[in-house]
């Protein structure tokens, strides 16, 4: 990707600018820096357009950011609001539901749905997921902000409204599971799970983060090369690939950091404002 003009400070105004939530904008202990804060509004009162681009659910997304964003790409490219308005909204086919479940449940794994309001998910995986957040330190509100209203059901295959799904424990590694489930589904490690491979999402094939910013951008009349990402996990090679630029966090991994245009510093170490005053967004 040639990013030479785009890269000159005096071309860049009135720039989209789609951000990652957890790694980029938060740390995973759901602290922003003062400097993103700042960064953020300095970007909005200059002209930009702020969008947020996460793989979590709207009920997931801290209430103060909708307050400083444009819009939002949620449930990683399903569910895309722009100005406090649904553009646009999708939901897995029950026929692709079944093939998922058959096939977490062949892996040995544990499955919870995403819907708008929370998650779908057998007790097993509730108890699981409890557990797991518990013993890393999260806060009640917290757990309960990350699973929301959550419906106990022995089958998820009944529900049309779920956006994604979440995989957990398997004893496959996410290559297995993709190529079982890869004619019609998206899969990709988890940004949380310390685990690696026995974890990830699934999601519909070709629906997104990219998907939901270029959705997006045709809505409002502007052009890939007039976008900027920032991210920093699996689930955000898409967005900086697809973007005028791509930036990677200093604590992303070493793949998406090769694929970007820029690699700022840590999510704690002033990343968003660096990348910001970089490219003359502040």
């Amino acid at each position: 990707m040639d990013i030479g003009v785009k890269k000159d400070k005096n071309s860049i105004t009135g720039k989209i600018l789609f951000f990652d939530i957890d790694g980029t904008l938060y740390d995973f202990n759901g602290h922003m820096p003062a400097s993103t804060l700042r960064a953020l509004r300095l970007a909005r009162c200059a002209g930009h357009h702020l969008v947020i681009c996460s793989g979590r659910a709207k009920y997931q997304v801290y209430p103060e950011l909708f307050e400083l964003f444009d819009g939002y790409v949620g449930a990683t490219g399903s569910y895309i609001v722009q100005e406090g308005n649904v553009i646009y909204e999708h939901f897995m086919p029950k026929n692709v539901l079944k093939e998922a479940v058959d096939v977490i449940g062949q892996s040995g794994g544990l499955l919870a749905a995403m819907t708008e309001e929370g998650l779908i998910l057998n007790q097993e995986c509730n108890d699981y997921l409890v557990d797991r957040f518990t013993k890393q330190g999260v806060k009640q509100k917290d757990i309960e902000r990350l699973m929301g209203d959550v419906t106990i059901t022995p089958d998820l295959t009944g529900y049309g409204n779920i956006q994604k799904m979440l995989y957990h424990r398997s004893k496959w590694d996410v290559s297995q599971i993709s190529d079982m489930l890869d004619h019609c589904c998206d899969i990709t490690a988890s940004s949380f799970e310390a685990s690696g491979d026995n974890s990830g999402e699934i999601t519909m094939k070709d629906i997104n983060k990219s998907f939901g910013m270029k959705y997006y951008i045709d809505r409002i009349g502007a052009k890939a090369e007039d976008t900027i990402a920032f991210g920093d996990g699996p689930n955000d090679f898409d967005m900086i690939e697809f973007a005028g630029i791509g930036v990677a966090m200093g604590n992303a991994g070493d793949g998406l950091k090769k694929l970007a245009d820029y690699v700022t510093t840590d999510v704690l170490n002033d990343g968003i404002a660096s990348a910001m005053e970089h490219f003359g967004i502040i």
